[in-house]
């Protein structure tokens, strides 16, 4: 093992802020891309990405495209902001209909638009174990990096 004077290890353990400040941010971008390209999965699998397989319910009327893809608006409007000041991420959505599909009963209707029947619900955006794994072992890997390279 190699020895260090007091002066070089001051030296690496600075080092070790900037490159631990480095691997974070890089982790919050994936983290925030990682997020969004989840939760647009829900779109292709026809059900919560987050969820336990679950599809979703099927329409009342046939349609040419599979459900929640008509225009692909909502899915395309997912998207991520990292926030440096308090190393948040906030994945969201700005389509004002979002709520609706989302989670129905926080938005106070109890029937659906076309019909008398209930509202159904179709998540696709909420918490997911699976994400939340690939998130911890994500930070993981970037205090591992901050120390192995």
């Amino acid at each position: 093992m190699k020895e260090l004077t007091p002066e070089q290890f001051l030296k690496q353990i600075r080092n070790l802020g900037v490159k631990f400040d480095i691997e974070l941010l890089q982790a919050r971008r994936d983290i925030g891309q990682h997020s969004v390209d989840h939760f647009k999965s829900s779109f292709d699998k026809a059900g919560f990405a987050g969820g336990r397989g679950e599809k979703w319910p099927e329409r009342l009327r046939e349609y040419k495209w599979p459900i929640m893809h008509k225009t692909g608006r909502l899915k395309d409007s997912i998207k991520f902001r990292a926030f440096s000041t308090s190393n948040t991420i906030v994945v969201e959505t700005a389509v004002p209909y979002a709520k609706y599909h989302n989670d129905p009963s926080s938005v106070g209707w109890k029937r659906n638009q076309f019909t008398n029947k209930p509202i159904t619900r179709r998540q696709f955006m909420g918490n997911s174990q699976d994400l939340e794994r690939w998130i911890q072992r994500r930070f993981k890997r970037a205090l591992i990096n901050t120390f192995t390279s």
